[in-house]
């Protein structure tokens, strides 16, 4: 799993279980208020109904009893009021059904206020949450028991009341988390940013283009890391050009035609490679064939590079020998993996004749194709001690003379459209 993956992941996790708990206490709190409540409007109920049911009780005026009751169970939530005599017969109630019996045989017995349990009204069971006090008169100076008030709340008006708490608790903890997510995903994109652009620079570092440089516009760590990792690409671009240009003063001293004739040769090569839309790493792999494609001349003798005469063909198959010799001395570079190939099919022909594997047509790399274009040209092009230079024309007309035999037919076309437009340069 990916870092920015793994982090959304973890911080989403860490957001669902806050959120999920923190609603879970809310609910639980809130329970536990409501609960409160309904202790604080049951004790109001009962206080109230002390204060004007005692006269009719004493009267038996059961009509006013019923009228104070129906009328002050109209409070959400109030399940039955039963007024008891003082020998526990239920005088007046919110439900017929329980007048003139006995609260005992009817409910079960209450000791304890918010006591609940199942009762059955009008065919229905319903939870109760039961509430109780003493109706008490003073009768020369003495308390007297005249009677009873039994409240009971239906528990689903508490149930109700949690669940849509719960409901809105949870719905405002999944906004919370998805809007977290959302911020999340915008930070972590931010972070993740910078850090793809260190990814993908190391990897096209790894890929040999060692002029590559990364931009990132943050002022943080991953500004440190950008501004270390040009500072180690350029580092290594001019130890890799050392490199480079050790190889060609060591063909320097075998060949002075040589290290400048390649200088050209790359630079052509490129310039048909750009024109063809290539990659950047096809384009950089034919700057490196056409500078390095010759080092294997330090394997054949000075004399033989130097000869004025008609070489002989025992000079001719030494020569050709120089594409193998620069891949052996090529070989243990690991950048140099991809150039190598090129360096050897440089001198292959596009009719099969060439050398040293006798390669045709598609069978040869495009980019050694593109390179043998472009030597053939300096090379016809190029005063040596040996020959004149051709011009410009004359040089293009050899070209087209051995299109589909040295070179590919489409390629030169190209390659000679590039020189009109750009003379030879």
């Amino acid at each position: 799993m990916k870092i920015k993956n793994q982090f959304i992941t973890s911080l989403t996790i860490i957001i669902i279980i806050m959120g999920l708990t923190i609603a879970s206490l809310l609910a639980k709190d809130i329970k536990k208020f409501l609960y409160i409540e309904i202790d604080e409007k049951a004790k109001i109920i009962i206080n109230y109904l002390q204060g004007v049911i005692w006269d009719p009780l004493l009267k038996k005026d059961k009509l006013n009893l019923i009228m104070y009751i129906r009328k002050i169970s109209k409070t959400p939530g109030v399940l039955y009021i039963n007024i008891v005599s003082h020998n526990d017969t239920i005088i007046a109630s919110t439900s017929q059904e329980f007048i003139d019996k006995q609260m005992e045989k009817i409910f079960l017995e209450i000791k304890q206020q918010r006591t609940i349990h199942k009762v059955k009204i009008n065919k229905k069971e319903y939870y109760s949450i039961d509430y109780y006090d003493d109706i008490i008169v003073k009768n020369k100076e003495k308390d007297v028991l005249i009677g009873k008030i039994y409240l009971g709340f239906d528990k689903r008006y508490i149930d109700n009341k949690i669940n849509t708490i719960y409901v809105k608790s949870i719905t405002i903890a999944i906004l919370s988390i998805l809007f977290a997510i959302f911020i999340i995903v915008l930070l972590t994109n931010k972070i993740m940013e910078p850090l793809q652009k260190l990814i993908k620079g190391a990897e096209i570092l790894a890929e040999g283009n060692l002029r590559h440089k990364i931009k990132v516009n943050v002022k943080n760590e991953f500004q440190i890391l950008a501004n270390s990792f040009n500072e180690m690409s350029e580092k290594l671009f001019n130890y890799y050009e050392g490199i480079l240009n050790a190889f060609i003063i060591a063909i320097d001293t075998k060949d002075k035609y040589t290290p400048i004739h390649s200088k050209r040769v790359a630079k052509y090569a490129v310039k048909l490679a750009q024109e063809l839309k290539l990659t950047d790493k096809q384009i950089e792999n034919i700057r490196l064939a056409g500078l390095l494609k010759d080092v294997g001349n330090i394997g054949v003798e000075r004399e033989i590079l130097q000869k004025k005469e008609i070489l002989t063909a025992d000079d001719i198959l030494k020569i050709q020998k120089h594409p193998k010799i620069s891949a052996r001395i090529l070989e243990h570079i690991e950048a140099l993996k991809d150039v190598i190939p090129i360096i050897l099919q440089h001198h292959e022909r596009y009719d099969g004749k060439g050398y040293p594997e006798g390669l045709k047509a598609n069978e040869i790399l495009l980019e050694a194709r593109i390179l043998a274009i472009a030597d053939a040209y300096d090379a016809m092009v190029t005063k040596r001690e040996h020959k004149d230079a051709l011009s410009q024309d004359e040089a293009i007309y050899e070209l087209r003379s051995n299109k589909n035999k040295q070179f590919d037919p489409e390629l030169t076309e190209v390659f000679i459209s590039i020189i009109n437009k750009e003379g030879g340069k």
